[in-house]
């Protein structure tokens, strides 16, 4: 099974939310608009946890031809700065780890009138086909997989799910958002602050901003405040937050003197207020997600630990395993979002 770490983690085919939903022969369009594709009959949607660069759709495989699951996977990851030859070389790296690997015919073909390259492979006893190409930013693998027995009566199915594969129109982001700080963690100053100017900040739990009139994201890297604005542009604050007093300063070489705001409405949300278990509503299947005091979440069949950082929920099943999602209260209703969610998904409290 393939085990490529797009985003350094291990690729496992699980569903965390949802069990295996039916797809029969319909569109599926990627709600971050990078792709959209025609799922084959018969074929079933499977997210995986902590899961945002892509899809996966599997068949089960009838058991005179081995069992088991087909799958087809698609991931699409940043370029950022490396060639498609690299990018090849890091999935093939981990194709190499499956036992009776071995390397098969490769051929030039198209992937929605882009050029890409095909690649067979071999485990011992499994099919392999990686379609690789790029476009907008992003390196794009549409890979279908199968056990040895059924894969050549399962490729045209895949084929023509990969016939259908249509590009979107989303762009990879440089990642703003992303650090690899060794600084300690430091709780974002959540809330709406007023400066002694009479200058409003408003810093919301869900990583967004409003300064003014001016509006965007923000994130915390050690001790500094760095606030993004749509089109790319940002600025850095070092800053000191004195919680017991509800006062932040704000301070960098553009300012000619350190600005101090005053706390004139508290928005985090306190982790006691997440404790309990809570049954997901307006869905289908059911679920439940418990959050314990201890930090131990269950969600499904998935447990782990939780916390709350940087005004988000994060669920880690592993150091290298791990989802996060923003949330907010509605009433008495637990909201999440992002993540690996299509959409946003209301909880209500069952039990303290």
């Amino acid at each position: 099974m393939l085990s490529y770490p797009i985003r350094r983690h291990a690729w496992k085919v699980s569903c965390l939310f949802v069990a295996l939903a039916s797809l029969a022969a319909r569109p599926y369009q990627d709600t971050k608009q990078r792709f959209e594709l025609t799922v084959a009959d018969g074929w079933k949607l499977a997210p995986q946890f902590g899961d945002t660069s892509g899809m996966v759709f599997a068949r089960e495989v009838l058991g005179r031809e081995g069992g088991g699951t087909a799958l087809l996977i698609v991931r699409t990851d940043p370029i950022g700065g490396r060639s498609l030859a690299t990018f090849i070389e890091e999935v093939e790296a981990a194709f190499a780890k499956m036992p009776g690997y071995s390397k098969g015919r490769e051929q030039s073909v198209t992937l929605n009138g882009r050029p890409a390259t095909e690649r067979r492979y071999k485990t011992s006893d499994r099919r392999l086909r990686s379609t690789y190409s790029e476009a907008n930013g992003y390196f794009y693998l549409v890979h279908f997989e199968a056990p040895r027995r059924a894969a050549q009566r399962l490729w045209p199915q895949a084929k023509s799910m990969l016939a259908s594969f249509t590009i979107g129109s989303a762009r990879a982001r440089s990642p703003v958002g992303q650090h690899t700080s060794t600084t300690r963690e430091v709780e974002a100053p959540v809330g709406r602050w007023k400066s002694d100017s009479g200058l409003i900040l408003k810093l919301d739990a869900d990583g967004d901003y409003q300064l003014a009139d001016v509006r965007g994201t923000y994130r915390v890297d050690g001790s500094t405040l760095v606030l993004s604005r749509p089109g790319g542009g940002r600025q850095s604050f070092a800053f000191e937050h004195d919680e017991d007093r509800g006062r932040l300063v704000l301070s960098s070489p553009q300012l000619p003197q350190p600005m101090v705001y005053r706390l004139i409405e508290d928005k985090r949300v306190g982790r006691r207020q997440l404790f309990g278990k809570w049954r997901a509503v307006d869905v289908e299947p059911v679920f439940e997600l418990s959050l314990s005091s201890n930090g131990r979440f269950v969600l499904g069949p998935y447990s782990g630990q939780w916390a709350v950082k940087d005004g988000a929920l994060r669920l880690a099943k592993s150091d290298t395993e791990f989802i996060t999602y923003k949330f907010r209260f509605e009433g008495k209703r637990l909201v999440l979002s992002g993540g690996d969610l299509d959409k946003p998904v209301a909880f209500k409290r069952i039990s303290s």
